[in-house]
């Protein structure tokens, strides 16, 4: 395929293999209406390829770069949802830990150790 190439093309791809890649990522970046979203999908891609690379070849690369810019932007996508999940666990995890300390504390007022439960 490279023979066929003209020499500043064949140098350019042997040079920099990822160049024709990283100018379609500028590309998309530049005509994108939501800029912010098609960035964190080409730092995804880059980070999955980058992992991939280092697990699978080539193979791996592209897999990885697929999974981490398609993973990084439905994150995007549904980072309100996301959020508000975490808002609810957030607020899960404080009433429970009021009801666990109170159980503690009421078994404490009873003259008990906080650790020990009496046995019904």
């Amino acid at each position: 395929m490279l023979k066929d190439a003209p020499r500043t093309a064949r140098y350019v791809l042997r040079k920099i293999p990822g160049a024709p890649g990283f100018i379609y990522d500028a590309a998309t970046l530049a005509t994108s209406k939501d800029r912010l979203r098609t960035g964190l999908g080409i730092a995804g891609g880059a980070a999955g390829a980058a992992a991939g690379g280092a697990i699978g070849g080539p193979v791996g690369a592209a897999l990885g770069s697929a999974a981490g810019e398609a993973g990084t932007e439905w994150v995007y996508d549904h980072r309100d949802e996301l959020a508000r999940k975490a808002a609810d666990t957030a607020q899960w995890m404080k009433a429970r830990t009021a009801q666990v300390a109170g159980g503690f504390a009421h078994g404490f007022d009873q003259g008990l150790a906080p650790y020990v439960t009496p046995l019904r």
